[in-house]
This record gives structure tokens, C-alpha cells and sequence, in this order.
């Protein structure tokens, strides 16, 4: 199973006829939703081989279409279809607005002056201090 009550075999029917790059089983641009879904589970563990093996796939639809009907190729088009769907899920959380962002420079001023040796210091810190230019033991 594959966690959403549908078998991977069902999954797995779901592949592309060529040239067309469509579904064999139901007739959708391929990857329709069911190989997304099985393609998904299958790599769940490794998106980056799914983003790779995908774009290998969308190369062989670009040459396809390229053959068929050359006037008709729409790059990102194809990248929508194969490749942006595999970005990491769950999605990350939105960035807040910029201008509730705190400032850079006052995010590292307020580190560096509770940090216990400043990042000017540390080049001066003696080893074997545990880090503590004193040289008292941590």
C-alpha cells in the first residue's frame, strides 16, 4: 500500500505511451496524479533521484515532441509538468514579509555580544582552553 489506500501496483500502471507522453491508463499529460503519487512514494526517501530521473524522462518528451511536432515545445511547460511538482513536500513555511525580517546586522550584533568570545577574540583564544581566552577551565 502506499499509504493513501491505493495499492503501489495500481501506482504503477500509470505510465507514459510514447511519443504522446500521455498516461496508458488514463489518458492524462503524463506524469498524471497516480504516477505522481506512486513516483512520490517510491522516492520518498530520495527526491533529488526522483527531480534526476524525471528530468531525464522530461529530455526524452522535449526530443519526442521535438520529432513530432518541433513548433509546439514549451520548456516551461514541460518543466511544470516533470520536475517543479517534485520540490520538497510537505512545503516549507512561508518567509515573513520583509519588513518583519529582523535586521541582519542587529541579529549578529546580539549574538556576538552574548557569545562567550567574541568571533574577533577567537583567533587569540589559546588551545586546550576549552575556548575561553582567560584561559580559566570551562
Amino acid at each position: 500500500m502506499s499509504g493513501y489506500g491505493v495499492s503501489l501496483a495500481e501506482l504503477r500502471r500509470h505510465v507514459a505511451a510514447r511519443p504522446t507522453w500521455r498516461c496508458r491508463v488514463c489518458a492524462a499529460p503524463w506524469p498524471c496524479q497516480p504516477a505522481k503519487l506512486g513516483l512520490r512514494t517510491e522516492y520518498a526517501r530520495d527526491r533529488v533521484a526522483l527531480a534526476i530521473y524525471l528530468c531525464v524522462l522530461m529530455h526524452d518528451a522535449i526530443a519526442d515532441r521535438l520529432r513530432t511536432h518541433p513548433d509546439q515545445v514549451d520548456p516551461t511547460g514541460y518543466f511544470d509538468r516533470f520536475i517543479a511538482w517534485t520540490r520538497p513536500w510537505p512545503p516549507p513555511a512561508p518567509s515573513p514579509p520583509a519588513d518583519d525580517r529582523p535586521d541582519l546586522h542587529q541579529t549578529l550584533d546580539t549574538y556576538r555580544s552574548q557569545a562567550p568570545v567574541s568571533v574577533q577574540d577567537s583567533a587569540r583564544v589559546p588551545p586546550g582552553t576549552g575556548g575561553r581566552a582567560d584561559g580559566a577551565a570551562p
